[in-house]
């Protein structure tokens, strides 16, 4: 080392401090370049093992990535993320895994933020409504209404959802989605008049049930899929009957072996009561 280095704290090292580099496995090279980074021996060694440059040590330590959690820094680039980027994402909320969805799909971290506000998980989701013009507060609306058997391409294509919502507001977002979901505006009414919701009455109506049937099976405390088992062991059943059985503990199908031969829920509790089964109890009695 020439002369003109030796007063130059960069450049040089005293005895205890080399003692520490080449403690931690360092050349005085290797040794020279990171502590010119920034970095000291504990941090140059975290961050060496994992790859990094002094260089791109210094750019992830400058955008918020410490040594003492490396591994961040690390699942970051292994996506492909600059220490820029990487740190707008992470201050945006998004994991390494979720960043790059979103990002594959054209999102800035601020824009991806947005829509996983208005409770968008999915960057694919979200990039659909977005293509179709689509801003996030009228797209968590329209979500509400989404249903299985009507493709998304038909539902957002329908109209101009962002010009409805503009010209006339959400109302007028229901009102159409109503429509589009396959209900004409008698049926819409008759929902609405058993107090439904259009989310509530896809969920009764996609499990067979028209407004007044479904009004009474809630009633009763069920829900369209618990109803709909009962109406299909039992067609006949009424909500009030379905409810009495369920409650003295019969399951549909147990409920359904009594009752097809002819027992009401009183005479059904006591044969079971005495260890009959339903066929046994029906021969007994003299039923089928």
């Amino acid at each position: 080392m020439s002369r003109n280095n030796q007063g130059n704290s960069t450049f040089t090292f005293r005895p205890d401090e080399a003692v520490a580099w080449k403690a931690k496995g360092f050349t005085a090279r290797l040794a020279r370049e990171w502590r010119q980074a920034g970095f000291s021996p504990a941090e140059a060694l975290e961050w060496n093992k994992r790859g990094f440059t002094p260089e791109e040590a210094s750019e992830w330590k400058q955008s918020g990535f410490t040594h003492l959690r490396p591994g961040e820094a690390v699942a970051w680039k292994a996506k492909g993320f600059t220490a820029g980027l990487a740190r707008r994402w992470r201050h945006a909320g998004f994991s390494p895994a979720e960043a790059l969805e979103w990002h594959k799909r054209g999102f800035a971290p601020e824009e991806a933020s947005g829509w996983k506000w208005w409770g968008f998980i999915h960057a694919d989701v979200a990039a659909n409504y977005r293509s179709a013009g689509i801003e996030p507060g009228v797209a968590a609306w329209l979500r509400r209404y989404s249903r299985s058997d009507v493709s998304q391409e038909r539902f957002l294509g329908y109209c101009d959802w962002a010009e409805v919502k503009e010209a006339h507001g959400f109302v007028a977002i229901s009102l159409m989605a109503w429509s589009v979901l396959g209900f004409s505006g008698a049926e819409r009414h008759e929902w609405e008049d058993e107090n439904f919701g259009l989310f509530e009455a896809v969920r009764w109506n996609d499990c067979g049930f028209e407004a007044g049937e479904a009004a009474a099976w809630r009633s009763a405390g069920f829900d369209p899929e618990e109803a709909q088992e009962w109406q299909e062991r039992i067609p006949s059943i009424l909500a009030e009957e379905a409810r009495a059985w369920g409650d003295s503990g019969f399951e549909p199908e147990e409920a359904a072996k009594w009752y097809v031969r002819g027992f009401d829920l009183e005479d059904a509790l006591e044969w079971k009561s005495r260890g009959f089964s339903p066929g046994e109890a029906a021969k007994w009695r003299g039923t089928k």
